[in-house]
């Protein structure tokens, strides 16, 4: 979507659906000097709607929603690798200690 025209990129089609339920076709190709018919746009203005309100609308929620914040500065993307990478040791030495002086015993197998 770019300025209320929905963008086909591979065949270069826009649409535009409007309020009222019309549906406008703009193409570089000779596709836009095709007519829809009124039975075909009801159900592609449908398709439309629920496209929107599914796909596009939560779009634009997470995009607005990012907008609020920052991205950080080089001082605190190098804070939080350290940070991050400090965190997964002390992680793995914790939960997987050094043994050491461990004396290992032949074991019998009974067959």
């Amino acid at each position: 979507m770019i300025h209320g025209w929905l963008h086909h990129f591979p065949s270069r089609h826009r649409f535009h659906f409007g309020p009222d339920g019309d549906v406008s076709i703009d193409a570089r190709c000779d596709c836009s000097l095709l007519a829809i018919q009124p039975e075909q746009r009801e159900g592609l203005n449908e398709a439309f709607q629920q496209w929107y309100a599914a796909y596009w609308r939560p779009v634009e929620i997470n995009r607005e929603f990012a907008s609020h914040f920052k991205a950080p500065n080089i001082w605190q993307r190098m804070i939080r690798r350290i940070m991050s990478r400090l965190r997964r040791a002390l992680i793995q030495d914790h939960y997987m200690p050094v043994v050491r002086n461990v004396e290992t015993a032949p074991v019998e197998v009974r067959i």
